[in-house]
Order: structure tokens, then sequence, then C-alpha cells
């Protein structure tokens, strides 16, 4: 997606995101580069105004936008916000500092077969995800897969369903690409997971042919090709072709899993997995990737929220609740309970000894800082005012988290973790509780500099609240629990839980609750009163 400045008809400002740029247009709408008011860019796309004038229309981009929002894969642009319920419905994803695959081919030609396996392999997993949450994509191509510098990234998934459903395409509009659909899409079948395999091989043999395998033109004629003829993949030269060419079987049965794909691509790259950082792109895409970062935020009035000092550079300092710093030689293990982040520092170099929160990593390969101007969350139109000190009775009840999104810097390069915290319960008498589990519990990745981290916090932590100012404050912090540390999927560290606190910046409605970390968001829907 170019950038390309505002017009007379483009609007200033979306539920407290500044619009700064127009990013593309497509079937469902408008996008642009907007900011949060912490300063953090987003992608944000408004939705047609026929489709918003769709009653049916805005019942199903409410569900399908929820169940989006359950996707977390490092190669997805996860679902920040929405309101299906606005006129007109916007939804607000990350944004992504790179072109879409087809930008980049059109100016760049073809990748190279490394690339293309690179490409093929991020997909995949960004699948594996989408379908985990119970998501279809149904419209997987080019222009919705960005090009960033540490991978592909997904984008508009979950959401082709509810403009394909729409008023519009019963009255006979087709909504999506002909030349990427697969063929049962095009026999009217119910679409399966299957179909986005289908698509995954489609934009493979794009990304390495520079065209599709099927052609272009009228779906008249493109039509009978998917269903009828091979796929014309040229000189695309073994193994490359035959996997391409198991994703683009017409037995939808026949076609390869997320999982079988990424096994492949491992495989044809041995010894060394799927590598993407740094790397991944031809030279002249990369280049092509700097014309993609965001510019600098708009001047913003003054904050009412206060997030305390900045850490100086080359310390680990306080991480926002549910995130995680890595590095190679330090490790900060975070759950969260409103504004109390449960910290434990572990230096691989010193015997295993928890180390002061902000005394200088000793490592010098590798030091892992939050960034000081990472991602501020979120927000909604502002919901009534919260009293000013007490209890905020809209607080009490039960929280389940749904939507996460957290970035940290890691050896100068920012990356984005992801995974979901535990159920929160706030009582009438101040009483805080938060359940990570004793047995699953709650799990987070990241990949980082060439390394894949998993690690699990179980247990149980308790606090003492209460509201003031708009921020949460808590006291009295009493964690009981464990965090274990995988690294590439093999053991590597363990140890039980220590806590600090801090102001945290809220907003809360009737079923929504909105924690505002200075480096990232999170939302929790109501469960229980």
């Amino acid at each position: 997606m170019g950038m390309e400045p505002l017009s007379g008809d483009d609007p200033a400002q979306i539920a407290g995101y500044q619009v700064r740029a127009r990013l593309g247009a497509g079937g469902m709408g408008r996008v642009y580069l907007a900011y949060t008011p912490g300063g953090r860019p987003v992608a944000l796309k408004i939705v047609r105004p026929e489709f918003g004038a769709d009653a049916d229309f805005r019942e199903r981009f409410r569900r399908e936008v929820g169940a989006a929002r359950r996707v977390h894969g490092l190669y997805t642009a996860q679902v920040l916000d929405a309101d299906p319920d606005a006129t007109p419905p916007w939804l607000v994803t990350a944004y992504v500092p790179g072109p879409s695959l087809q930008e980049a081919v059109k100016q760049h030609g073809p990748m190279p077969p490394s690339s293309v396996f690179s490409l093929m392999a991020g997909v995949a997993e960004a699948l594996a995800a989408i379908h985990a949450a119970g998501v279809v994509h149904r419209d997987l191509k080019p222009s919705n897969v960005l090009l960033a510098p540490d991978g592909p990234r997904v984008i508009d998934f979950g959401i082709a369903q509810a403009v394909d459903e729409s008023a519009l395409t019963r009255l006979g509009m087709r909504v999506g690409s002909p030349q990427f659909m697969a063929p049962e899409q095009i026999q009217g079948q119910l679409p399966t997971p299957s179909v986005d395999m289908f698509a995954l091989g489609h934009l493979a043999a794009y990304a390495a042919l520079g065209r599709s395998p099927f052609g272009t033109g009228d779906p008249a004629v493109v039509f009978p090709r998917i269903l009828h003829q091979p796929a014309d993949l040229g000189d695309c030269a073994p193994p490359l072709r035959t996997l391409i060419e198991r994703c683009l079987s017409k037995d939808p049965q026949a076609r390869p899993t997320p999982a079988d794909v990424i096994a492949a691509c491992r495989e044809y790259q041995s010894p060394q997995t799927v590598q993407v950082i740094g790397t991944w792109l031809p030279p002249s895409m990369a280049a092509a990737v700097a014309g993609h970062l965001a510019p600098p935020a708009p001047t913003l009035p003054p904050s009412p929220y206060a997030y305390g000092p900045t850490a100086p550079t080359g310390t680990l300092s306080r991480l926002s609740r549910a995130s995680m710093t890595r590095a190679v030689t330090a490790v900060a293990i975070i759950g969260a309970v409103a504004g109390v982040s449960i910290v434990l520092l572990h230096d691989r170099n010193n015997g295993g000894t928890p180390t002061s929160q902000h005394s200088s990593s000793t490592s010098t390969s590798a030091t892992a800082v939050t960034s000081a101007h990472a991602a501020a969350a979120a927000t909604t139109p502002t919901p009534a005012p919260s009293p000013t000190s007490g209890l905020d009775p809209c607080v009490i009840g039960t929280w389940a988290p749904v939507s996460e999104d957290v970035t940290n810097t890691i050896n100068g390069n920012p990356v984005q973790f992801s995974g979901l915290g535990p159920n929160e319960t706030y009582r009438s008498d101040g009483t805080l509780i938060a359940d990570y589990g004793s047995s699953t519990g709650s799990v987070f990745t990241a990949n980082a500099g060439g390394e894949s981290w998993e690690e699990i916090v179980r247990g149980t932590a308790t606090a003492q609240y209460e509201t003031r100012n708009g921020t949460l404050l808590d006291s009295d912090i009493r964690p009981v629990g464990t965090w274990t540390l995988y690294e590439n999927g093999v053991y590597n560290n363990s140890g039980a839980l220590t806590v600090e606190t801090a102001p945290t910046p809220y907003t809360c409605t009737q079923n929504t609750l909105k924690i505002y970390p200075p480096n990232g968001s999170l939302v929790l829907d109501r469960t229980s009163p």
C-alpha cells in the first residue's frame, strides 16, 4: 500500500484515532494510516456506505470481527479494535510497514525460490492461526499479503465472509477476486479451510512467476481454467513446483494443511528452519520496505494519563501487562493483573539469580529494552467518565481477554508478542483475582533473532485495587505461580513470579474493559456481572 495524502472527503479522526494518510481502497472500503492517542501507527479501514446501510452486514461484520480478534499469529496483522455499530462501521489492525505482494511483484518482478518458500511458510503459519480461531479467510490474494522486514503478514482475515454474505451478494454482485477462488468457491460450495490452501498455492505461483497460473480476464474465461485445466507453472522448478501443485489440487481433500506446507518448506530449506528476519526478501524488495515506514505521529494534546518514567537505554524497564521482552541472555517473564506486572528477570550468565529490574544487562551480545515509543492502546468513543476515586462500578465483575497486542524492542528491532493472559475478577470489596490456570496456564509466543520463544505462566495473583482519575491502582500484591520458558521448543528456564505495580489507564463500558499500558493494548469482554 502506497501512502497518499488525505483529500477533502477523508476524515481527520475516527473514534480517537488520528488519520494521517490514505493507504488504499478495496471492495470493502478505504484504508488509512492512523495513530492511536499514544502515537502508535495502525491501519484503519472504513466500510463502504452501501455495506454499512445493510443491517444484515453489520451483524455479520460484528460476528466475523469477534472471531478475527481471537487470531494471534506472528504472521497476521492483528485486529485491535472495531465498531460495527458506528456510521460508517470501522476496523483497526496493526500497521505493517511493507508493500503488498501484488505491489512488490509488479514493481520488482518475481521472487527467487528461497523467498517464495519463506513466503509460503509464513502465510501457512498465519493460516494455521486463522483456522484455529474458527475463521476461513476466503479472499487470500497478493494484495492481502504484506511484506514486512521480518516476514509476510496476512490481512483482512475473517472479514470477507461478512462482505460475501451481504445483501449485495444476494443481489448478484460477486465479492472477492475471481482469479484466486478455489474450484469449490466457484461452484458455490460452503468454503472450508482448504479454499485458503488453494489460494496459498495461487499466490505462491504469482510470487514465483510474476503472473497468475490461470491467466487473467473475465471470470467467464478464468473460471473454466480453474475448474478444469492444470495450472500453468511455466519454468517453476521442483521442489517449489511440486508444493505449489499440491496446493492447487482440484480436490480439496488432496491439498496440504498449513502444517504440511510449513514442514515441506523446512525440508526444502534444510538444514536451517525457515528464517525470514533480515534475509528473506530479494534486495530490491527489501529496499522498497523503507518507503512504507510510518511517518512521525502527529502532534497531539498532552495525554491525561501518566505512564511513568522511561527506562534508560540498556536496561530492562517495567513492561506492560501480559507482555514479554526477550534477548539471548536476558529474559523478562510477564503476566498481568490490572496495573500489576508480574516480572522475573533472569540472566543466564549469572547462575540463575534474579536480577534487579532496573540493573543494566551484562550481556554484550544482546540487550532487550522496552521501546520508548511502543504501542499505546486503541480506543473507542469515550465512555461515561469514571469516578475520580474509590471503585468504578463498571469494572466490577469477571472479564475474559479477547485481544492483546504488545511490541517490545530486541536488539533495536520491534518484535510483536502474542498470547492471552488470565481471566480477571474485580470484586466490590476491592479484591482483584487473576487466574492463569494451574494446568494449561497462559501461553505467550514470539520469534526474534532466529529464536522462537514460548512461555507458560501458571498460578494465580491477587491484589487490592481502586480506581482513580481514569487509572487502575493496585496494592497488597500476592502472586502464587510459576513461569516456564522454552527456546526453539527446548526447555530453557523456569522460576517463581515477582511483581511490581503501576497506575494503568483504562476505559470501561457495559461489556468491554480496555487497559492502556504504554507499549500495548488489552481488550477484555465481560463474562459475568
